[in-house]
């Protein structure tokens, strides 16, 4: 990701249980090393977000820490990180 492109965003999507314990670190737990895990970093345009925040109120993720700024241009990301899965 480039943080000097205004047009991007990161999507991270993982199955590590309890990641992330703390926003500061982490530690993969000893238990799980010999099971398989997901961990995807998309990067994506900030045109798309809306579009994908549609899409994903209908599978109704957790998401348990978000850092996005209130954008009128984006009323189904709102929607989708204050828990709204219902599409009206």
């Amino acid at each position: 990701m480039n943080p000097n492109d205004v047009d991007e965003a990161s999507w991270i999507v993982h199955t590590i249980p309890g990641f992330p314990k703390a926003l500061t670190g982490y530690v993969f737990p000893p238990a799980e090393i010999q099971k398989g895990h997901l961990f995807i970093c998309l990067t994506i345009k900030e045109s798309e977000i809306d579009a994908i925040a549609m899409a994903l109120r209908i599978a109704t993720p957790l998401i348990y820490h978000n850092d996005i700024p209130d954008d009128p241009a984006r009323p189904n990301l709102k929607k989708l990180v204050n828990g709204e899965s219902r599409l009206t």
